[in-house]
């Protein structure tokens, strides 16, 4: 069922427009993430439907009521954000209080909730302190302890976590998913960070220049782009030029097929598919062979990454768990061998169209 819907939601700013007719549906219960580069209008759209923003055209639906026409405080939303925007003089406890205060629900009850979502969000010992005496981490703890403790209709939070550092991004990031799912509560996210849509999100829409580009679970954003922009922002990818001509096209000397039409295409294929072996080795005949030499090798931990020169181009390829003699050294003549069950290929438009031997 949805519980979110947003129909053909429309905004310009000084005549450039930001939002081109947006169409969302948010089940209910549901982490969706609104996912793009800075300037897609994800952002924009938030604050349509928490009311900060009046739409040019559309309509914003929340639990089957129409409310872009509602003020802001009347919308029963719950809103965390970027900078945490905690009141400075009040303590952990009345921070997380306020707004069940305004909403004038009984004092026994507040005490109640706020001593049940300050262990939830791990607060527990820190409700008398002022926000100056806490981290980073623990006053965004405080913002979404008090943007859920009203047990809002729906929770919104733009990029929460971008003011803290990788280890804190990591945790919060956990323990969000793991509150939200706890308590139900239909979500929208916003944020910028690939991995950390993927990680969190039961859906994305990744948005660029105003339109949605593709909206999916994480897994088939991953493995099965719509569009080369999604293919290009989440994960990495490399692409290939590649010219499309009566059902076919030509890569590395091997003709696949594609119901794509004639013109300029490309064929992306991520890092983890590609392999690099030493100049010479035969071409497995699911792969497409092509011969160049290794001008990158960069050390990363969990995992190698390098980067090989062809005629076609560079192309990235990543080594997880890699075994040190396996690793290529820079500057050797290598093969690069391409599955060819894990291209991805695009037509001039930039929309997905299949492949095949």
């Amino acid at each position: 069922m949805s519980d979110l819907r947003i129909v053909a939601v429309a905004k310009a700013f000084a005549g450039v427009r930001v939002l081109k007719g947006i169409d969302l549906d948010v089940a209910s219960g549901a982490f969706f993430t609104l996912l793009g580069p800075s300037g897609c209008g994800k952002t924009t759209l938030m604050r349509i439907a928490a009311g900060f923003l009046t739409p040019d055209a559309g309509e914003v639906h929340l639990g089957g009521e129409r409310i872009d026409m509602k003020p802001a405080h009347r919308r029963d939303i719950g809103m965390v954000f970027q900078d945490y925007a905690v009141f400075p003089h009040l303590s952990v406890a009345d921070n997380i209080a306020f707004g069940l205060r305004t909403r004038g629900v009984a004092a026994a009850d507040i005490a109640r909730r706020v001593e049940e979502i300050v262990g939830m969000v791990q607060l527990q010992g820190l409700t008398e302190r002022l926000p100056s005496e806490l981290s980073g981490g623990q006053q965004q703890r405080v913002g979404l302890a008090r943007a859920m403790v009203i047990r809002p209709k729906l929770l919104l939070m733009d990029e929460p976590l971008s003011n803290l550092d990788a280890k804190l991004r990591l945790e919060l990031r956990d323990d969000i998913r793991a509150l939200q799912k706890r308590l139900g509560v239909t979500t929208i996210y916003v944020t910028h960070d690939q991995e950390e849509a993927l990680a969190v999100s039961d859906r994305i829409c990744v948005m660029n220049g105003g339109v949605a580009e593709q909206i999916g679970t994480p897994t088939e954003i991953y493995r099965r782009p719509a569009r080369r922009f999604a293919a290009g922002f989440v994960g990495s990818m490399t692409f290939l030029p590649v010219a499309i001509r009566g059902g076919a096209l030509v890569l590395g000397g091997r003709r696949l097929s594609t119901p794509a039409g004639d013109g300029a295409g490309e064929c992306g294929i991520r890092p983890e598919h590609v392999r690099i072996v030493p100049a010479g080795t035969p071409e497995p005949p699911d792969c497409i062979g092509l011969d160049g030499r290794v001008a990158r090798v960069t050390f990363l931990g969990p995992h190698v990454s390098c980067v090989a020169e062809t005629d076609l181009g560079p192309i990235a390829c990543q080594m997880s768990d890699a075994d040190p003699g396996a690793v290529p050294a820079e500057g050797a003549a290598a093969r690069v061998l391409l599955p060819i069950g894990q291209l991805h290929g695009f037509d001039a438009s930039g929309t997905r169209c299949e492949v095949a031997a």
